[in-house]
C-alpha cells in the first residue's frame, strides 16, 4: 500500500512542493501537508485554471422513463463552435463490472426543449467511423463493435444544451453518459 505522503505528492507538482523548503523548518510529511492545504486553498470549486479548458464531463447514474431519464446539461463558451463526442453507454459498462446497466440507451440532443440529434446504436450512425476515431483522439474506451451503446458525434455552437439519456423501449438501467471535447 501507498503511503499517505507519497499519495498527496504524486498530486503535487515538483516546483509546488519545492517551494515548502526544508529550511522552514518542517518535516517533510508536514511540507506535504502544508503544500496540499494551499493547493487547495487556491483552488476554486468547479474552477478551470487560467489557460487550461475542461474537455471532459461523465456521470453515472440509474436511468428511469418518463420524468425519470437522465439529463444533464452543458455550455459551450464563447468563441467559436465546439466539436464534442457524446456518448451513452450501458452495456459497455459491463467490462467495469457494472451490474444492472441500461440495455439500449437512447441519447438526444436539445436546445430547449426541441430534440435536434438522436442515436440508439452507435455503429448504425451514419458517422460511425469518425465517432470511432473522435473516441481514439481523445482516450475513450473502446465501445462493442455492433454494441448497443449510443453516440453523437456534433459541432456546437456557443451555448446552453442538454443530453438526454432514456432507455429504449422504456427500460431501465444504469447508463454513464460522457461528453468529450474533440480536438
Amino acid at each position: 500500500m501507498r503511503s499517505p505522503v507519497r499519495s498527496v505528492l504524486s498530486f503535487l507538482s515538483h516546483e509546488f512542493y519545492e517551494s515548502l523548503a526544508p529550511a522552514s523548518g518542517l518535516t517533510r510529511p508536514a511540507r506535504v501537508a502544508a503544500a496540499a492545504r494551499r493547493r487547495q486553498a487556491d483552488a476554486r470549486p468547479g474552477s478551470i485554471p487560467p489557460g487550461g479548458r475542461l474537455v471532459n464531463a461523465a456521470v453515472r447514474a440509474q436511468v428511469g422513463t418518463g420524468a425519470n431519464v437522465l439529463i444533464p446539461g452543458l455550455v459551450v463558451s464563447e468563441g467559436a463552435p465546439k466539436t464534442v463526442l457524446i456518448r451513452a453507454v450501458g452495456p459497455g459498462l459491463e467490462q467495469f463490472s457494472v451490474s444492472g446497466v441500461l440495455a439500449q440507451p437512447v441519447v438526444t440532443r436539445f436546445v430547449g426543449s426541441e430534440g435536434f440529434m438522436s442515436n440508439s446504436g452507435w455503429n448504425s450512425a451514419a458517422s460511425a467511423s469518425d465517432i470511432r476515431a473522435a473516441a481514439t483522439r481523445v482516450g475513450a474506451f473502446s465501445l462493442a463493435e455492433g454494441g448497443r451503446d449510443s453516440a453523437i458525434l456534433v459541432s456546437l455552437s456557443p451555448g446552453p444544451y442538454t443530453i438526454q439519456v432514456s432507455g429504449a423501449n422504456n427500460t431501465r438501467g444504469v447508463a454513464l453518459v460522457e461528453v468529450y471535447e474533440v480536438p
